[in-house]
């Protein structure tokens, strides 16, 4: 099973999620927004227990929140573009992901270096110890979704998943 955590003010409709060929595979959408960290926090490990998965995706807030519990419950994950660093007054409660977070997961990361909202510089140092695809150009939203479902299968495979 994967579980796909979307990005800020986005759905689980998103065009991340729907272009991840794997049949076994869910989402939900949670308002980032209205809910202070530990909420989402607790919300996305009752998903976890729930739905039981094997594999974490996350695109941008999503893929912050991916690494997060791929460090906590030693679940491998993708993460998209991902918002490592956030800073918006709106959010309550967050913080940077921590090195010990980073080097505690079992990352692939998947970076479009046209992205015009992340510090793409920054994420790749913070990164850097990991397997990544990194693609010159591209931008946030991710222009090739395609990559999106060849690096989960890739991760899939090359955890015997």
């Amino acid at each position: 099973m994967i579980l796909f955590f979307h990005g800020l003010d986005s759905s689980e409709e998103t065009a991340k999620f729907t272009c991840i060929a794997n049949p076994n595979k869910v989402s939900q959408t949670v308002e980032y927004r209205d809910k202070h960290y530990d909420e989402v926090s607790e919300y996305y490990n009752k998903r976890i227990l729930e739905t039981k998965p094997t594999l974490l995706v996350g695109h941008s807030m999503g893929g912050y929140w991916a690494l997060i519990k791929s460090y906590e419950f030693g679940i491998p994950c993708v993460i998209v573009n991902p918002q490592l660093f956030p800073d918006y007054d709106f959010l309550q409660g967050y913080t940077h992901v921590t090195d010990a977070q980073i080097l505690g997961a079992d990352i692939t990361g998947y970076i479009e270096c046209g992205d015009e909202i992340i510090d793409v510089e920054k994420t790749i140092d913070a990164l850097k110890t990991k397997h990544l695809h990194i693609l010159d150009g591209g931008h946030h939203r991710v222009e090739r979704l395609d990559n999106i479902n060849t690096v989960v299968e890739e991760t899939l495979t090359t955890a015997g998943i």
